[in-house]
């Protein structure tokens, strides 16, 4: 059952927060999708923007679809031809934890599950996903290869357990003061163990599309996930044949949450991958660095067949 929210299609500026360069020049589907979940139903926040080639975007853990759709909208609004579909991971953002829900395999099964209701039968797909949703992105084309056209790894988790990761030590290379001291506890420090670059500019957006998202996550079931369950079963990166389509790993060299030495490996298993690790760059580097984030995905979505 698709159920939409104050009618099938919204103004943009009844939703999360745009920078107002794009506000009005399109229309969004925002809706919930129902899913099946171990015999039990989780209605699945989604936001659907443009007509075309669909692409899924799947943001980071604890997060919902507005870093993803802060980051993108700035760059599709000048394109045609592409459908962006954003959503919330189960026990994210508008995503509500379905009873049972308690490991990445759930997580995961609903993803798939999303996948298939909102592009039935074998409908191609592109992928977009963001730290903890690049974790993701990898396990999707392992199991639905044939429908996957192209993959953009952004900041992506290479290695699920952050004890297995190579790290580099968390840097500060710009900071302005004044504002960073008047923040409260949380904020203060989240913004100061992720950016690299702390200027207003970069804490503005990190509030609107970091901090308001961790603020809607169900931390409990999410914690419990984090210390149990957060690697799939499975390993994403065991694939029988190097993936061929068009795909880009963008990384903060200066990311001490997911680093980006250990992406070098995915070029073992993407057969047509660009990579760039990006200096002064932290985990969140499309804030930090956005132009650069852009011509990146538009050099990526150009090589898209």
């Amino acid at each position: 059952m698709r159920s939409a929210i104050n009618g099938d299609t919204v103004s943009a500026t009844e939703l999360l927060p745009l920078p107002s360069a794009f506000i009005a020049s399109f229309k969004v589907i925002q809706m919930f999708e129902e899913i099946v979940f171990k015999n039990n139903y989780v209605q699945v926040y989604n936001e659907i923007i443009g007509e075309g080639v669909p692409i899924i975007c799947i943001h980071g853990f604890h997060l919902d679809c507005r870093v993803m759709k802060g980051c993108l909208e700035p760059v599709f609004n000048a394109l045609e031809g592409y459908r962006r579909i954003y959503f919330d991971l189960a026990g994210m953002g508008r995503t509500a934890a379905p009873p049972g829900l308690s490991s990445s395999d759930d997580i995961f099964e609903i993803v798939c599950a999303f996948i298939n209701k909102i592009l039935p039968g074998e409908e191609e797909f592109i992928l977009i996903g963001e730290s903890y949703g690049g974790f993701l992105a990898r396990a999707v084309i392992n199991k639905m290869r044939k429908r996957v056209r192209g993959v953009f790894l952004l900041a992506p988790v290479i290695l699920p357990r952050p004890s297995d990761r190579t790290l580099p030590e968390h840097v500060v290379f710009e900071r302005e003061t004044g504002f960073i001291e008047k923040l409260d506890f949380f904020d203060r420090t989240v913004f100061e163990s992720n950016a690299v670059i702390q200027t207003y500019g970069v804490w503005r957006l990190f509030k609107q599309q970091v901090i308001e998202a961790m603020n809607l996550a169900n931390i409990a079931v999410l914690d419990a996930i984090w210390n149990n369950s957060y690697p799939l079963s499975f390993d994403v990166d065991s694939f029988e044949e190097p993936f061929e389509g068009a795909s880009f790993a963008l990384c903060g060299k200066n990311d001490s949450i997911a680093g980006y030495k250990d992406a070098l490996k995915l070029f073992n298993n993407f057969a047509s991958l660009s990579y760039a690790a990006l200096d002064r760059c932290g985990h969140y580097l499309q804030i930090e660095r956005p132009e650069i984030f852009a011509a990146c995905v538009i050099d990526w979505l150009k090589r898209i067949k």
